[in-house]
């Protein structure tokens, strides 16, 4: 199967060569359609009369590598401008993923012109899905997970896409695509959730909003009720789909596991009961002092309209503005945050989340956060006229 792209890496070494004429040139690309062609069938011959499977799946992968490369160096020759050599290369690898896909390398590099596609597929999708999204109740922290992943994926310099990126990514924006575009009254959120899970987007980032959407729901419920909860998320989580070419990140487990095993945990941590004990005759009189009406006990954390990257960003821009004592270091100031401010959803921000400073997974956030020291600055000039520098009033 290898042998067959020999014309092809001749034809490939001699292109970009300059020639006495157009027309020698205008050869030259007949003779590259021409080779592709003839790849095309020969290789499948070859590939189908081989006997040992383990062998063609061998071969197969270092001819799909191979041609890869070619594939690569012509369009980069061709100062990635597409035509109908282009075009054809890329048909041919489409090919070659349907009628072979068990025998694909998930972890091989997308080809130059794999890459650039898929890229600007997400760059002009997933803004508009996101929007749509949106507006079907999904929260902005779920959304801002994906696209951390899809800055971190198609904006990085040390990043390399592989085939399982692609199965993933367009398998993700298939699926956002129709719950987008699905009219009927569904619970989106909790359809987002479960198709995130059956597509496996094992992103860490993205498991630690599901846990903390677990919190949530327990916090609110009786002790029964939060086993009775948990028992029912497990059996929903259970039934997700297990497609072994379908993750995010090869080195983690499926995401509907780590939510299992996180609902476990939860279930076994249970509340510590109290021994019934002989109340003596002195305690009775502050017994009886307890059970007199008295002021509603106030929270131990102050209850917010934000999220923890919200959170995490006022720490940061507090610290640096000096609002805080000189001698306080952030760590500390992080410590102090952490046990005295709670999120949206109730929760109190680690010190260690607070501590973290990542532009990519932090700029949904800062647009908010932004917004809200806008309306502050908006309301300080007007009840103060000289520091607008006009009259506002």
């Amino acid at each position: 199967m290898i042998r067959v792209l020999t014309n092809l890496r001749e034809l490939i070494a001699a292109y970009g060569i300059p020639h006495l004429n157009k027309e020698e040139d205008e050869q030259m690309e007949q003779d590259l359609l021409v080779a592709l062609k003839d790849m095309e069938i020969n290789s499948h011959t070859r590939y189908l009369s081989h006997g040992n499977r383990e062998l063609v799946q061998q071969s197969f992968r270092i001819f799909y590598s191979q041609l890869r490369r070619i594939f690569n160096i012509i369009y980069r020759k061709k100062n990635q401008q597409v035509d109908l050599i282009i075009l054809k290369f890329h048909e041919l690898f489409k090919t070659y993923e349907d009628i072979y896909s068990q025998d694909m390398n998930l972890e091989e590099p997308l080809t130059d012109y794999q890459y650039q596609l898929l890229k600007t597929e997400l760059q002009e999708k997933f803004p508009a899905l996101k929007e749509a999204l949106l507006q079907k109740k999904i929260e902005i922290h779920l959304l801002a997970e994906i696209q951390s992943a899809i800055n971190h994926h198609f904006n990085s310099a040390v990043s390399q896409i592989c085939y399982y990126h692609y199965l993933f990514f367009s398998k993700l924006l298939q699926s956002l695509t129709h719950i987008a575009g699905d009219n009927r009254n569904k619970d989106w959120e909790r359809r987002f959730i479960e198709t995130m899970i059956n597509i496996n987007f094992n992103h860490m980032g993205f498991f630690n909003r599901c846990t903390e959407l677990i919190n949530y729901q327990l916090q609110i419920l009786c002790e029964n009720h939060q086993m009775m909860c948990i028992d029912i998320n497990k059996l929903r989580i259970s039934q997700a789909s297990r497609d072994p070419k379908l993750y995010f990140d090869p080195t983690r487990r499926h995401l509907a596991d780590l939510l299992i095993e996180y609902a476990e945990q939860k279930k076994s941590i249970k509340p510590k009961s109290i021994a019934a004990t002989e109340t003596k005759p002195e305690e009775v009189n502050k017994i009886e002092e307890l059970n007199k009406p008295a002021e509603v006990e106030k929270p131990t954390a102050i209850p917010t309209q934000l999220f923890a990257s919200h959170i995490n960003l006022f720490t940061h821009y507090m610290h640096l503005a000096e609002v805080y004592p000189e001698d306080m270091t952030k760590r500390e100031v992080c410590s102090y945050v952490s046990t005295c401010v709670r999120t949206k959803r109730g929760h109190l921000v680690s010190k260690d989340s607070l501590e973290k400073f990542d532009r990519q997974k932090l700029e949904n956030g800062a647009t908010h956060v932004h917004g809200i020291l806008t309306k502050m600055i908006q309301a300080i000039e007007r009840d103060f006229d000289h520091l607008g520098g006009k009259n506002r009033r």
